[in-house]
């Protein structure tokens, strides 16, 4: 029942695409490596094969403008990850697409 992998290894470390599946063959998640950490360009799939998580990764953390989506592949909040860690305004939206709330983070912690 287990996620299965398919990617490269270099020096027993991944190194370029890896693709994760789930045990049904549905894709689960593609992230790209660099000497066994996570670089570049990065998507999460559920089990509909719909995106519900795309941003980026520099040296196996979150960064820059990430989006993440429902179940149905609707867009739900919207922000940027500084090291990892939620930073600055994060929009939040309803099902028509409206920001219906923004909260600011600051090292990952939300500001009230």
């Amino acid at each position: 029942s287990g996620l299965q992998e398919e990617g490269y290894f270099k020096q027993g470390l991944r190194d370029g695409p890896t693709i994760w599946y789930y045990s049904n063959g549905k894709k689960a998640a593609e992230y790209n490596y660099v000497k066994g950490e996570m670089e570049g360009a990065a998507s999460v799939y559920n089990e509909k094969e719909i995106v519900t998580q795309s941003g980026s990764y520099q040296q196996g953390k979150q960064v820059g403008h990430w989006k993440e989506f429902n179940d149905e592949g609707q867009l739900v909040a919207e922000g940027d990850y500084v090291q990892g860690l939620k930073e600055g305004k994060w929009k939040l939206y309803d099902a028509q697409g409206k920001v219906v709330k923004t909260v600011s983070y600051l090292h990952g912690e939300p500001k009230s």
